[in-house]
């Protein structure tokens, strides 16, 4: 599940949580924070808030004071339109059961995918559905639990998401694929490796790549050795190798958890004789 925190008061949101959800709009604290809260945290997540269906964004906030569940067909449509797959209708798990899904088709509102961000308070940490706290006949996709967790920086509302919330969860066994165009230009006792990055978006991003040279199969002396990621094509220079002498380069990349590699990429060479 993921955590996220919510505040009109920018300067009560803590740091160091993977999603952050913050308005476009509205007058109380800082509102609209949205940009200040993206350059604030600019490594995690983030859900914009709509409190009125005159304005684009990644969630409507349906409740008093703010849109109503008549302005959520409309909405969705427009926001799809903008190339928003799954828009997100926000009220409370009462307001959602008796006067969103309603009009919920089996696809979605109004035949556009949506997800469901209940507000729940005082069950605990949790995602409404039949099987949680039995509030919503279906399942949510992210509940905010609390508008009263209390952090260093102040007191947030904070929400628990499903892990898919932001999108598709990655398979646990995912890997990039082989890095492209290695070539070794060798020296006298070194090698000049020069390769780029793999081709094929994946998952994650490459943090840094793993090298090592091998002679008659076994990885030589000081090798393997880690090369931190640049710019494509990216060159790197090895020694510490015998003159006259056939070997094999391999180059591999890595991401930050080191647990998803690409298959190792191969280039032979013999080094100079002097």
């Amino acid at each position: 599940m993921i955590s996220m925190p919510d505040s009109a008061e920018s300067q009560a949101l803590p740091p160091g949580y993977p999603a952050y959800a913050s308005y476009v709009d509205g007058g109380i604290g800082d509102q609209p924070n949205a940009a200040k809260v993206a350059a604030a945290f600019p490594g995690a997540r983030h859900l914009t808030i709509a409190l009125s269906a005159q304005h684009d964004a990644d969630c409507l906030d349906v409740e008093n004071g703010a849109a109503s569940p008549s302005d959520a067909p409309g909405w969705l449509a427009r926001q799809h339109a903008r190339g928003i797959g799954r828009p997100v209708l926000y009220a409370s798990v009462s307001t959602m059961a008796a006067a969103i899904l309603p009009v919920v088709a089996p696809h979605g509102i109004i035949g556009i995918p949506a997800r469901l961000w209940t507000a729940h308070y005082g069950a605990g940490a949790h995602v409404c559905g039949p099987h949680s706290c039995g509030e919503l006949p279906v399942d949510a996709d992210g509940t905010q639990w609390t508008d009263a967790y209390r952090t260093p920086s102040g007191v947030v509302d904070m929400s628990m998401l499903a892990d898919d919330f932001f999108g598709t969860v990655p398979p646990a066994d995912w890997v990039f694929t082989a890095v492209r165009g290695l070539t070794a230009l060798p020296g006298h006792t070194s090698v000049l490796l020069s390769w780029s990055s793999p081709g094929q978006p994946a998952p994650g991003a490459v943090h840094h790549y793993q090298v090592t040279v091998r002679r008659d199969g076994q990885d030589v002396a000081t090798y393997p050795r880690d090369v931190p990621k640049g710019s494509n094509p990216q060159s790197w220079q090895g020694g510490s190798l015998e003159p006259g002498t056939a070997y094999e380069a391999l180059v591999r990349a890595v991401a930050a958890d080191g647990g998803h590699a690409s298959p190792w990429a191969s280039v032979s060479f013999t080094t100079g004789h002097g």
